[in-house]
């Protein structure tokens, strides 16, 4: 699939999420910009031969600068841009995998796939976490 359409898909879904999230309406777009533009971001680093996990904690990171940004810049929680930002990477996918396999009875699938589902989820949190352990004056642009 292009990344064209990988991006808009992803616009699309994080756009979904933040109208379910109650965003502004006034910020939905910049919400459903950071969710394609951190998938995009994933994907390109995938393409050129980057690990998934290494391309996720990128993106997330990425993704984290930039809400921090926003959020400062347009006077708005932190958690409006980055929630729906973060939302394409979710390895929902692999949740469901894991059920699967545990479910049919094929505990070694379900154990790889739950390792690798709870690897993602954790390359998440660090990278949120590592971006948010910068102190606000990084971000403190504004008067």
């Amino acid at each position: 699939m292009s990344v064209v359409i990988q991006f808009f898909m992803a616009f699309f879904g994080a756009l979904g999420f933040s109208i379910v999230f109650n965003a502004p309406r006034g910020e939905l777009l910049v919400c459903g910009l950071a969710g394609g533009a951190g998938w995009t971001l994933y994907i390109l680093l995938v393409q050129v031969g980057v690990p998934s996990f290494f391309s996720a904690f990128i993106a997330t990171a990425a993704v984290t600068l930039a809400s921090r940004t926003l959020a400062n810049l347009r006077r708005m929680p932190l958690t409006v841009f980055l929630v729906s930002g973060i939302i394409p990477f979710v390895p929902g996918a692999g949740i469901y995998y894991t059920m699967y396999y545990t479910i049919t009875g094929d505990t070694a699938a379900a154990s790889l796939k739950g390792i690798e589902t709870f690897k993602m989820a954790g390359v998440i949190g660090v990278g949120i976490m590592l971006v948010l352990a910068l102190p606000g004056e990084f971000f403190a642009w504004r008067k």
